[in-house]
């Protein structure tokens, strides 16, 4: 089958990551593809995709906001200027390359070619927790009358999608898949024994992006809290985001004496040498973050969880088996399940052997490609059923 995919490529996070693993997936099992990346991307994801040899092409996809602030207007001009190369690039990949189906990884992009989208099947793979306004709700009830069909990575995001206004007929879950099953012995090999040495503070974890709806806040609140209490702890922060945000979040660190036990490590793309750096993982998310990878990847390493019981968390945790769930912006019970890891490792290491197995048996990346082609198979027709490209 020949996929084309539009990829969300200004930065690499969470769902860029789970991107290129399924174009991996994809080309491991045949499939004839071509990515499209934005021109306006740090080359990040442009370089991962010559690693994996999947073709691509640059198109300039840029922002679509509405213009409620300077940045916004700014945006809006910019993709604006550029539409008529990104119509002209669009019409001519589809002519060349002949796709039998279109994956898009940002509905916002979608926007920009609306005229062409029901050409050819296409779908969307929804990453994000897009606010409920009034603008997405025409956005989605618009894209419903033109795609083949949403897919949600997680039930979580079923539910949401729905309430953005997606038929329900029209959705379909499809769980993300963080590692290969052939990744399997390499990630045992190396996995973490949480709390090993018994020496030292306890290694607290956050990873991914740097911004204000990950909990960075009350990650900061819970340990104050520790260290009120007297527990030896150190926080390691890998990931980068928001300037501004990370500022502010650094000065209330500060203000709150822990800036000293606080290290921020940067963006680290070796996982072995994140989750080998701590002995438990925090994701406190403070929004329905839709299917988390780092929760998979903690769980991957053997490191125990403590997240947020919000957004897709409660589907990759199993609460008091692989983590432990708590409820958003509650740095006090945040506090109360770290500290008990911290004071039973043996507990804490049953859970992470216990999240290893779920990650690596559940959320694989054959899985998940197997999926999309089942999907494929029951929604796509096949060549000689379909109309031209344009």
């Amino acid at each position: 089958m020949k996929i084309l995919t539009i990829c969300s490529s200004w930065r690499v996070f969470g769902a860029e990551a789970i991107t290129l693993k399924m174009l991996e997936g994809f080309k491991r099992r045949g499939h004839e593809q071509l990515a499209v990346v934005s021109t306006f991307g740090d080359g990040e994801f442009s370089r991962r995709l010559a690693a994996l040899g999947i073709r691509e092409a640059a198109m300039p996809f840029a922002m679509v906001a509405l213009p409620k602030t300077p940045k916004m207007i700014k945006y809006t001009l910019h993709t604006s200027i550029y539409l008529p190369m990104l119509w002209w690039r669009w019409r001519r990949t589809l002519r060349a390359f002949k796709p039998d189906v279109i994956l898009w990884t940002g509905s916002k992009q979608l926007l920009l070619v609306l005229p062409w989208l029901d050409a050819t099947p296409s779908f969307l793979v929804e990453f994000t927790h897009v606010p409920p306004a009034r603008s997405m709700r025409w956005l989605y009830g618009r894209l419903s009358k033109k795609l083949a069909g949403f897919v949600a990575v997680s039930d979580f995001m079923r539910g949401h999608l729905h309430l953005l206004g997606a038929p329900a007929d029209k959705i379909f879950v499809i769980k993300s898949g963080a590692f290969f099953e052939t990744e399997r012995p390499a990630i045992e090999l190396s996995a973490i024994t949480p709390f090993q040495n018994g020496k030292g503070p306890a290694r607290i974890g956050i990873v991914g992006q740097v911004a204000t709806n990950k909990g960075h806040d009350c990650l900061v609140e819970a340990v104050r809290l520790l260290k009120q209490q007297g527990t030896n702890v150190v926080v390691r922060t890998f990931g980068d985001g928001e300037p501004g945000y990370a500022a502010k979040l650094k000065e209330k660190i500060q203000n709150a004496g822990l800036a000293g036990i606080w290290e921020w490590v940067g963006y680290e793309r070796k996982k072995e040498m994140i989750f080998g750096s701590i002995d438990i993982c925090v994701v406190p998310s403070c929004f329905g973050d839709p299917f988390p990878t780092v929760a998979m990847e903690a769980g991957a390493y053997g490191l125990p969880v403590v997240a947020s019981r919000a957004g897709g968390l409660p589907e990759i945790i199993e609460d008091g088996v692989t983590g432990n769930l708590v409820e958003p912006n509650s740095p006090e019970p945040l506090a109360e399940k770290i500290r008990y890891l911290i004071n039973n490792p043996q507990v804490a290491r049953e859970m992470g052997k216990a999240g290893r197995e779920r990650v690596l048996g559940q959320f694989t990346v054959e899985k998940m490609v197997m999926d999309f082609e089942v999907l494929f198979h029951e929604l796509v027709p096949s060549n000689g059923e379909r109309s031209g490209q344009d």
